[in-house]
């Protein structure tokens, strides 16, 4: 059987690396990149394993590339650290492992999300599918700061698992916003250096059309209102994302602009 690399980057991550761990005991090798934890993290990181590695976050994607780069083995499994595999997700990975099929580089899989309790089993943030197994040397991570995602070398060289990743996110209200506020300052970096700029001409579209199409698209094209009050939660969610990375996108055209000439 082909063999398995388990690849997670942490930062203060004590709450939720031991049983991300626990859920892929059939690992061949767990890689660990770690940015600058303060609490428990390593020690817990060290409980399974001695490829522990430290890395300053300067991007998501440059940092996932980074731990990627350090596995050995024939497949690399990313997770985040808030990430857990069922047993039946498990078991089809370590099928598609046992079978090796040399026409596949890549396996995608749904991921749900469990949020104040109750598993996202619609909207987009269950419909999306992700490349989280692949096999080694044939993905590279996007060069993001954040929303970073792997992309084979052969797109069609790919197929799908049929059981979701186990994700548990926002264990409170304030910790979405903090998670919220450092994401909208990354993606509005991404955006600027895309060559996106908010100023009076372009403000009612990143201010009003662009968090109003989010919106739509979570609860009304993806069906968020299938889940009720927590459909309706993800769609506010979304359009608040994008209201607050445009308010970020702002800011930048304020700090980057030149100074006229005799001020201060």
């Amino acid at each position: 059987m082909a063999t398995l690399s388990v690849v997670v980057i942490t930062r203060n991550e004590q709450d939720n690396l031991g049983p991300c761990l626990e859920s892929v005991p059939f690992a061949d090798e767990i890689v660990i990149v770690d940015d600058e934890s303060e609490d428990a993290t390593l020690q817990i990181a060290r409980r399974y394993t001695d490829r522990v590695f430290h890395r300053k976050l300067d991007r998501f994607g440059r940092q996932k590339q980074f731990a990627i780069e350090q596995a050995t083995c024939d497949w690399i499994l990313v997770l985040d650290a808030d990430e857990r595999l069922t047993p039946e997700l498990a078991e089809e990975i370590r099928a598609a492992l046992q079978q090796d099929d040399r026409a596949v580089d890549g396996y995608f899989m749904r991921r749900r999300t469990w949020l104040h309790g109750q598993a996202v089993t619609f909207s987009g943030w269950y419909k999306c599918c992700h490349l989280r197994l692949f096999r080694s040397g044939r993905a590279r991570y996007v060069d993001r700061r954040v929303h970073e995602y792997p992309e084979l070398e052969d797109a069609s060289r790919s197929a799908k698992l049929l059981h979701p990743i186990e994700h548990y996110t926002y264990a409170s209200d304030a910790a979405f916003v903090a998670k919220l506020e450092r994401y909208s300052r990354l993606a509005a970096l991404d955006w600027y250096d895309a060559g996106r700029r908010a100023h009076w001409l372009t403000a009612p579209w990143y201010f009003a059309i662009v968090p109003a199409a989010a919106w739509i698209r979570e609860y009304v094209v993806q069906k968020g209102y299938r889940g009720g009050r927590i459909g309706l939660r993800i769609a506010t969610m979304s359009a608040r994302a994008d209201l607050m990375t445009a308010r970020q996108l702002w800011r930048l055209k304020r700090i980057s602009r030149p100074r006229r000439a005799g001020s201060v």
